[in-house]
């Protein structure tokens, strides 16, 4: 199923552009929260381990300035990179969901576990960082097709 419009209010086109700003926002903040700790971390080797996380964020950020190009240019080929960089994330997103939720679940002491609110606060937050980068994903389909049927190169 593919939406006509973005949020119900707006369209697809205006949509991306939403998506392209809010993306890039959230990843570029990501990437200076990791680096600021990884550079105050003491640590030689945790420095490189904070590095390696900021990897996925910079990308997340080329993503979304290309996926803003793309919809500015009204360029259906710019949008394939967003498209399959944020559907890996959410690929990956899934299997950490699942893996919280079998690790959660997997604890012999109940106190250790700490079920109730610490132990469903992560899936919790898991589940709706999904669902958003589910529902942008199908956005930017919707108006790749829209593009794509319009027969704008």
């Amino acid at each position: 199923m593919l939406l006509t419009t973005c949020c119900g209010c707006c369209g697809l086109r205006y949509g991306c552009f939403l998506v392209a700003i809010y993306m890039a926002l959230t990843y570029l903040l990501q990437l200076l929260a990791l680096l600021m700790y990884g550079f105050i971390e003491e640590y030689a080797e945790s420095q490189i381990f904070y590095l390696f996380l900021s990897l996925p964020c910079c990308i997340g950020v080329a993503v979304s300035v290309v996926l803003f190009v793309g919809a500015l240019r009204q360029k259906k080929n710019l949008l394939c990179p967003w498209l399959i960089t944020f559907s890996a994330f959410a690929i990956v997103f899934t299997l950490m969901l699942i893996g919280s939720l079998i690790a959660g679940f997997s604890q012999d002491n109940v106190e250790d576990n700490h079920i109730g609110l610490g132990f469903m606060r992560r899936p919790l937050i898991q589940t709706f960082n999904l669902l958003v980068h589910l529902y942008v994903v199908l956005v930017v389909f919707s108006y790749y097709f829209e593009l794509k049927n319009e027969n704008i190169f």
